[in-house]
């Protein structure tokens, strides 16, 4: 049987959705823990672009999916962002990639490797959710890099916003995307925004918030992934 591969950074974004998971089965790659039946794995390759590539390579390797569905959480930087918002990414680019002395476009790995684009199908069966219909939802290039980003970095590096015209950021999913293309695995990604770097509050950490708001952010990853893998018996052990 096919299995779909969900991957996040962090363990916390997907533990609502490892536990709901049927007739699961718990291993470790890398250190990381993965839990799968024969429909579905799920776990987490780890914050930051080396750790999430390494893992998602020797996950292929282990459970041989057909889809990739990267999953996690977001700092946005569209107006009037909000936690809890949902960014479906139509590009993704690694923003901390400069080989421009090179006369390479900022972001690009290389001639024909200037980005990802997610498998079209699979990210309009997302966008169809009726776990996010209510929601707001965003699409746009999500940047993934290796700094967290706060309002300090996006003034040093003004090009997030501007050259790369990005609409939020991460840590992982174009390092993930990158993997997927390389094995030409079907990939789209599902982000929920838990910071907002231009509007948070001085007052309160980027940690604090982040804390503050991954509870709700993780509900919302797995009411969006029962219904993806696991709704009408579409995904069962």
């Amino acid at each position: 049987m096919s299995r779909t591969l969900v991957v996040s950074g962090i363990p916390g974004e997907i533990e609502g959705f490892v536990a709901a998971l049927p007739g699961a089965r718990r291993s470790r790659i890398h250190g990381a823990r993965f839990s799968a039946n024969n429909a579905v794995a799920v776990g987490s390759g780890g914050p930051g672009k080396v750790r999430a590539a390494a893992t998602l390579e020797a996950a292929i390797a282990r459970f041989e999916p057909a889809v990739l569905i990267v999953v996690g959480t977001c700092g946005a930087l569209y107006d009037g962002a909000a936690p809890g918002h949902v960014v479906i990414p139509d590009f993704v680019v690694e923003h901390d990639v400069d080989w421009r002395a090179s006369g390479l476009p900022l972001g690009s790995i290389s001639k024909t490797n200037r980005g990802s684009v997610p498998d079209s199908s699979l990210r309009d069966q997302i966008t169809a959710l009726g776990a996010i219909r209510d929601r707001h939802v965003v699409t746009g290039t999500l940047l993934t890099g290796d700094t967290v980003v706060d309002a300090r970095i996006l003034d040093e590096r003004p090009h997030l916003e501007g050259e790369l015209n990005g609409i939020a950021v991460d840590m992982e999913t174009a390092a993930l995307a990158a993997v997927a293309r390389l094995h030409r695995l079907p990939w789209a990604a599902i982000r929920v925004v838990t910071d907002v770097p231009r509007g948070d509050r001085p007052e309160e950490s980027l940690s604090a918030r982040f804390r503050r708001e991954l509870p709700p952010a993780t509900r919302l990853i797995e009411r969006i992934l029962r219904e993806l893998l696991l709704a009408d018996g579409a995904v069962k052990d």
